[in-house]
């Protein structure tokens, strides 16, 4: 059931979703409340389901990982080995994200390696366990991805704010330099974009000034891209739609205005380029099925040239967002 929520509540939203990790004191003044009152607001909506986490994006290419998206159909699967299979993938600790969805798949996740072989065997576990259980499955593997504020939450009709989340591979000279300390920072801010410099320092024997310092050189880095909130579609009354995308005549004036179209566009809150049979997805919310069909009809006729097929899955579920899920 969707929570009552009124504009200022929404501005609030929004601005958590430019920087979740900004201070209260920063949302309060932009959307012109007190602090407390904000403070208030932000815990009813956190209560109430709207805001379900507090988001770090990261760019796991510096941390030497290249992502795959995974899309399944289930076959032969009851309620309870559907549970079975979505709760392994949830609880692997190299499953970046993983969503439920209607439509032509059941189930897409994100899960990320080191190298081929370290993902040979990731999808060898799995399809042991559960391959007989699977009907249709397709993997691509992710280049880049990028996140936008969703700027409809504030009345507003577009933007021009992202931040890149690459997903292949880089050279490991490329990479930088980091230690154990770093690695368990990231896990934190993983777990909770908000966490405290003084939260995450008491666990990690540093002071809160070093915990600050090292987050601003991860961010400098970027190795952070971002800090942002995983909404509760329902809460906020969406719906939320996943689109896959297969393009032809592409060149790169066409991939430039399709990503800007994108990153403009207050409805699209990500998308993401891959090698495989879809070569773009975006994620889209939307108030009614009505909406929903008015933006893609608008997707369309824009690209009607480069759009060769697409595939529309209701997504029902965001299982999990978690882009540092490493065991270490």
């Amino acid at each position: 059931m969707p929570l009552k929520i009124d504009l200022k509540d929404r501005k609030i939203l929004y601005q958590l979703d430019i920087n979740s990790r900004q201070p209260f004191s920063s949302v309060a003044k932009k959307v012109g409340l007190s602090k407390q009152t904000t403070i208030n607001r932000v815990r009813r909506l956190e209560e109430g389901g709207a805001i379900q986490k507090y988001l770090s994006v990261l760019d796991l290419s510096l941390l030497g990982y290249s992502g795959y998206k995974v899309l399944l159909r289930f076959q032969s699967a009851d309620r309870e080995k559907r549970a079975e299979i979505v709760s392994y993938v949830n609880g692997h600790p190299n499953v970046e994200f993983v969503s439920l969805t209607d439509g032509n798949f059941d189930l897409n996740f994100n899960i990320f390696a080191r190298n081929i072989g370290e993902l040979d065997g990731y999808l060898h576990d799995f399809n042991n366990r559960f391959g007989k259980f699977m009907g249709e499955k397709q993997m691509m593997p992710l280049i880049v991805g990028k996140f936008y504020p969703r700027s409809y939450l504030a009345g507003k009709k577009e933007r021009n704010i992202s931040k890149h989340a690459h997903f292949g591979s880089r050279e490991e000279e490329s990479l930088p330099k980091l230690d154990a300390k770093d690695r368990s920072i990231l896990k934190f801010l993983g777990q909770d974009a908000r966490a405290s410099a003084s939260a995450i320092a008491q666990q990690l024997s540093l002071s809160p000034d070093a915990v600050r310092l090292r987050i601003k050189r991860l961010e400098k880095e970027g190795v952070i891209q971002k800090y942002a909130v995983v909404l509760g579609i329902s809460a906020v009354g969406r719906l939320n739609y996943k689109v896959l995308i297969r393009l032809e005549n592409l060149d790169e004036k066409r991939l430039r205005g399709m990503e800007e179209y994108w990153s403009r566009h207050p409805n699209i809150w990500f998308s993401s380029r891959a090698i495989g049979p879809w070569d773009e997805e975006i994620n889209i919310d939307a108030a009614s099925p009505e909406e929903f069909r008015s933006i893609m009809n608008g997707i369309k006729e824009r690209f009607s040239g480069i759009i060769r097929d697409y595939s529309i899955l209701a997504m029902y579920s965001i299982d999990k967002l978690d882009f540092y899920p490493f065991a270490d």
